[in-house]
């Protein structure tokens, strides 16, 4: 967590990142591969956010929203994005497949500099296996 401010870490924001992390965790990391095959996020897991306050954070209730405010929303994307991040499986398939198949071979073969070469493989393999 970037900010240690009672604004940004308060008992009810550290809350909402553990319910943002094991949302993500448990019902949108295992599936985002089918679901950008299908083109498509199933209703259940929009109910799921609903159900937990998710969906519709840092939008009015008046409206119809959850409620909650602008630093609201930006820990429950903050969060999403360090699960998505932090999940190597993920984050692997996802330059491979930017890359068309394998990116440490993509990078192989546009770099000439043997060194730049063994590093940035070597840490790719590091870092995602």
């Amino acid at each position: 967590m970037p900010f240690t401010s009672p604004l940004w870490d308060s008992m009810e924001r550290r809350h909402l990142r553990a319910t943002v992390a094991a949302f993500t965790g448990r019902h949108i990391l295992p599936h985002q591969d089918d679901w950008e095959r299908d083109g498509l996020i199933p209703r259940a897991t929009h109910l799921v956010a609903a159900e937990l306050g998710l969906f519709g954070l840092g939008v009015p209730e008046e409206v119809g929203g959850s409620g909650g405010d602008l630093i609201d929303a930006t820990i429950m994307a903050e969060e999403m994005l360090y699960r998505a991040v932090t999940d190597t499986d993920s984050c692997r398939r996802e330059i491979d497949q930017a890359a068309g198949g394998s990116f440490v071979e993509w990078l192989r073969a546009r770099h000439d500099d043997d060194h730049f070469e063994r590093a940035i493989a070597d840490r790719v393999q590091e870092w995602f296996g």
